[in-house]
């Protein structure tokens, strides 16, 4: 018998320096019968300028998104890069959406 069923791993990251720069690496341990699906990043915030995560253009104002993607690699590098933005904060939530075989 073959079956699968989703786990999910979580991690918050929150950016309350948006004038600076900055690179963070994030690790997921999955268990040898795990792979990897999907991740996504929610997006939380506010911003008084634009800013990049990764090649992602965030806009001034409000933020409230979500960018899905699939997902092969136990890691995760999230690049911030402010353009315009000096001011506001930002909470991003990554979530690893793993397929679990047995």
């Amino acid at each position: 018998m073959i079956g699968a069923c989703r786990h999910q791993y979580n991690r918050e990251i929150i950016i309350d320096d948006v004038s600076k720069a900055r690179t963070d690496t994030i690790c997921f341990k999955l268990a040898s019968h795990e792979s990897f699906s999907r991740l996504s990043l929610s997006i939380k915030g506010n911003l008084n300028g634009k800013s990049l995560i990764d090649e992602m253009e965030l806009s001034p104002g409000e933020i409230d998104t979500v960018f899905i993607m699939e997902w092969v690699s136990s890691s995760y590098i999230l690049r911030y890069m402010p353009i315009e933005a000096t001011e506001g904060i930002l909470k991003i939530n990554l979530e690893l959406a793993t397929e679990v075989n047995f």
